[in-house]
């Protein structure tokens, strides 16, 4: 639902949210005041002397307990009434709450009373069952009350009275049609009430990331386009939990009912593309075809091997570490260190981790002919980190750039603005657009080759008099730097190619992929969510989500609850998304009290397009499956089944830049990006030809 407003501020959760931590509340107090109960009623004869304090303050805690229980037991009761965005129903929560806060004043007073009550008289009252069962609940209450300010920080809305204040303007401006100048002026200074929020958000989670004074704009940046993204959305975290839950069932229906009809030629989807009669697949049985296949799989080794030292232990959990000692240097015996007086390193620890990884991995692929010359670890925004290597079996020059592995790194994905890459020069067309992260850490990249004549250096040592080529790769955030190197290095290196893998989607404008697919093979597994995330993308899905949560009549711990595993809860109910007139008079009212509770407000932004030419590959599920014993139903009380397929089939297919213009939920979303998924992917339709 829109935030729960109380205290006249906003508040980043919903009142439907209270089911759970209501519930658990009821039960951890209702266990407890049966224990004092019996204890009461079992210890009787033990309350003398100095333990009638004991009995005095268990019998506070009775009458507490039940005022607690009967409270919590509401306030589950009322969020559970409703839908996410029908909430008229739970119009009670906040006095509810109001109550509850002053029950839980109380009880933090009582609490205190009895903390001194039991350094005074704790070891003086000789029931060792009365002491510790007031000790036990006292220890239990401060948990509570710590569990609660912890709760409110995470859910405090820093812009949340300005938000109050707008929405009142905007119920005046419906009603009356006047002060909109007002409204103008609230608006305003909401937009920077939630751009400072932002802006202290991403600085603190950068807090010990070392950016820049000469970066600090990027800040600005992000929380500007982060507040225009969310000013209009008066949802919480779980709303969008619930919305990704409803808008994958609405996914799969779409998909089931396009196989289901007569009237296409659609026979199957695979990760969520439509296979028909003209779908292209790569003809891995065309000699040629396959040799460019393998070039695309040999040059993803580079990408995974950017990555070091993290995702080389990652992927090789057992023996990892062991393995890179080879490989590294000792940092307190300077005779034992492992020089390579033919690298230059830059910005790398003292053991050379990161250099011993990325050597590691080369040498697990068997690229033994391969001369690492430069390798640069200095991670800042819009500022990424690469190596130069020598291919001496390809005959090339690989410049490889590493994907998003830091905080810095973050922050340049996010500033996804377009940039026109006359910015950087004029020789290139007006309409030639880019990421603006990525365009800059393209240029720091070309700025640091051509400043330390790396290729120059790397082309000197060519071992053949065949001339070696210029080859740029990299995965994800060096994905989209690589393609936008190559279009920055294109005219000084007319022969050079790139291949990026799982590039982001917002990348290029469409007239600078147009001629990039002659040096460009772009590569992306599954459902990769990344190639399907520019702004446009994004703007698209929250439109969907938000349309979903307003079909939904269901409340949203039942939608939250369908998607975990559990036997007996049916679908989530979607009103049919038809004309208002089909609808009876109950449900027209329904969705239209849904639609007035939020408003959706799309700005407009530049399409950008992953690069080059794409390869997709898919997974090919077997259709036959069979069921094992799953995880225990606490609704239903019985043991759930669980579907199983045999390993499924890896296969590729050329497709349009245009067919990753929408976000596709599924578990396999962000598992799909990882770099060791895509190179087994790759791996994998390689076995099968």
């Amino acid at each position: 639902m829109p935030g729960l407003v109380v205290f006249n501020r906003r508040w980043s959760v919903g009142s439907d949210d209270l089911v759970v931590p209501g519930l658990i509340l009821l039960l951890l107090h209702l266990a407890w005041l049966i224990v004092m109960a019996v204890i009461l009623g079992i210890v009787e004869e033990g309350f003398v002397n100095d333990c009638r304090l004991f009995h005095t303050h268990i019998l506070g805690y009775l009458v507490i307990l039940t005022l607690c229980i009967l409270v919590e037991g509401c306030v589950v009761w009322v969020a559970m009434k409703g839908s996410i965005l029908y909430t008229e129903p739970r119009d009670p929560m906040q006095y509810l709450l109001y109550i509850r806060l002053v029950i839980l004043l109380v009880e933090f007073v009582w609490s205190v009373v009895g903390v001194v009550w039991i350094i005074q008289h704790y070891n003086d009252c000789p029931n060792n069952m009365v002491k510790k069962s007031v000790l036990g609940i006292i220890i239990c209450d401060w948990v509570i009350f710590f569990s609660v300010l912890i709760t409110a920080w995470c859910v405090f809305d820093t812009a949340g009275r300005n938000w109050v204040k707008l929405k009142r303007c905007k119920r005046e401006i419906k009603r009356t049609d006047t002060h909109v100048w007002r409204t103008k002026v609230t608006q305003r200074l909401t937009m920077e009430a939630y751009e400072a929020s932002w802006e202290h958000r991403c600085k603190l989670l950068c807090c010990c990331a070392g950016v820049q004074d000469n970066q600090q704009h990027a800040f600005q940046e992000i929380a500007h386009l982060l507040s225009e993204f969310f000013i209009d959305v008066d949802l919480v975290p779980s709303d969008v939990v619930a919305g990704l839950v409803l808008l994958r069932q609405q996914q799969k229906h779409q998909r089931q009912m396009i196989v289901g009809q007569h009237s296409n030629d659609t026979y199957q989807f695979l990760s969520g593309v439509p296979i028909n009669p003209r779908t292209k697949f790569v003809q891995l049985s065309r000699p040629e075809i396959l040799e460019q296949f393998k070039e695309v799989v040999y040059y993803m080794r580079y990408a995974l091997a950017a990555y070091g030292w993290p995702l080389y232990i990652y992927t090789h959990p057992g023996a990892g570490a062991c393995q890179l000692l080879k490989f590294c240097s000792c940092c307190c015996c300077q005779c034992c260190r492992n020089h390579d007086d033919e690298c230059t390193l830059e910005h790398d620890n003292c053991c050379q981790c990161n250099l011993a990884g990325l050597k590691r991995t080369l040498y697990n692929y068997g690229l033994n002919n391969t001369e690492v010359t430069y390798a640069n670890f200095h991670s800042a925004v819009n500022e990424t980190c690469f190596f130069v290597s020598i291919d001496h079996d390809r005959k090339a020059v690989v410049v490889t750039i590493r994907g998003t592995l830091s905080l810095q790194d973050c922050l340049t994905d996010l500033t996804a603005d377009a940039e026109s890459f006359r910015a950087y020069s004029e020789d290139f067309p007006h309409d030639w657009y880019a990421h603006r992260g990525m365009l800059e850490s393209a240029v720091y990249v070309k700025n640091k080759l051509e400043e330390l004549l790396l290729l120059d250096l790397a082309f000197s040592k060519q071992m053949d008099e065949e001339p070696y080529g210029l080859i740029i790769s990299g995965h994800s955030l060096g994905a989209g730097t690589a393609a936008i190197l190559a279009i920055l290095l294109k005219k000084q290196y007319p022969n050079l190619r790139c291949f990026p893998f799982s590039p982001p989607g917002g990348l290029l404008s469409k007239t600078a992929v147009d001629a990039s697919r002659s040096y460009i093979t772009s590569t992306v597994v599954g459902k990769d969510v990344v190639p399907r995330m520019g702004l446009p993308q994004m703007e698209h899905f929250r439109f969907e989500l938000l349309k979903m949560l307003k079909r939904s009549t269901d409340p949203k711990w039942r939608i939250i609850a369908y998607s975990l595993p559990c036997c007996c809860l049916r679908d989530p109910y979607l009103m049919p998304d038809i004309d208002q007139s089909s609808l009876t008079q109950s449900t027209r009212d329904l969705s239209s009290r849904s639609a007035s509770t939020i408003s959706i407000n799309i700005p407009q932004h530049l399409q950008l397009y992953p690069p080059g030419r794409m390869i997709h590959v898919v997974r090919n599920h077997p259709r036959e499956k069979w069921y094992v014993p799953g995880p225990y139903c606490f609704i239903c009380f019985k043991w759930d089944r669980v579907a199983q397929w045999d390993r499924p089939r890896y296969q590729a297919l050329w497709v349009k830049n245009e067919d990753f213009s929408e976000i596709l939920v599924s578990p396999a979303m962000m598992a799909d990006h990882f770099p060791d998924q895509v190179m087994h992917a790759l791996e994998e339709v390689g076995l099968q030809t």
